[in-house]
């Protein structure tokens, strides 16, 4: 600045007690700004907002029913099976609880999150891919169960589906509930870890002793 111009000689000298800022030159307290108003964070149910109308429907060309986008709000969504030929493919669920009566052909849950799948039995399998937080209950039986690129996932079997094969592959956060002798359900975790040695010409694979107990 010109200070020889007298540029500043018309201005005073602003003391640390006029400076409203600083509140231990202050006897009160200074004024608090306003908060910024921040815009509200998208809710949970926001997040995985349904892509599609709820669906269910029987497609009779190929004894398919389709189950798609239900949710918690449509209740407990039923499905009666009438002929043992006839799968059942749910897709884009969130939340929902669906429920399968009757002896089927085979389920397939695709692209689902927090939904629970409860059957009395399939002859082939049910198989969950592309899922997160899923929840299937056995009431008889099933050949098999397929787990796919799902993150955490619970499978309930009673004791007439002791012999139900599980094959998991790119997932992770697995258990599976069972009765014990006495009848009391237990749950274990279903292995994601294993440890690989070379045999000879041949590639072994055993459980991680993590999962020793």
């Amino acid at each position: 600045m010109n200070q020889e111009g007298g540029v500043t000689a018309g201005l005073k000298k602003v003391t640390k007690d006029m400076q409203t800022w600083r509140t231990e030159y202050k006897g009160v307290d200074a004024p608090v700004p306003a908060a910024a108003k921040l815009s509200p964070k998208p809710s949970a149910a926001a997040s995985v907002a349904l892509k599609g109308p709820a669906k269910l429907e029987f497609q009779p060309g190929g004894s398919r029913w389709l189950v798609e986008y239900q949710a918690a709000a449509n209740g407990v969504v039923s499905v009666q099976i009438n002929d043992k030929k006839e799968t059942v493919y749910i897709y884009g669920c969130v939340g929902a609880t669906i429920d399968i009566k009757g002896k089927c052909k085979s389920i397939a849950v695709d692209n689902c999150k927090k939904t629970s799948v409860t059957f009395d039995a399939a002859m082939a399998s049910i198989e969950l891919v592309n899922s997160q937080g899923m929840k299937v209950t056995v009431r008889d039986s099933v050949s098999s169960v397929a787990i796919d690129k799902t993150d955490g996932c619970i499978v309930t079997l009673p004791t007439s589906s002791l012999h139900t094969e599980i094959v998991a592959s790119k997932s992770s956060e697995m258990n599976v509930q069972f009765p014990d002798a006495n009848g009391d359900l237990i749950e274990r975790p279903i292995p994601e870890q294993y440890v690989h040695r070379i045999k000879g010409q041949s590639i072994t694979a055993d459980v991680s002793d993590l999962y020793g107990h």
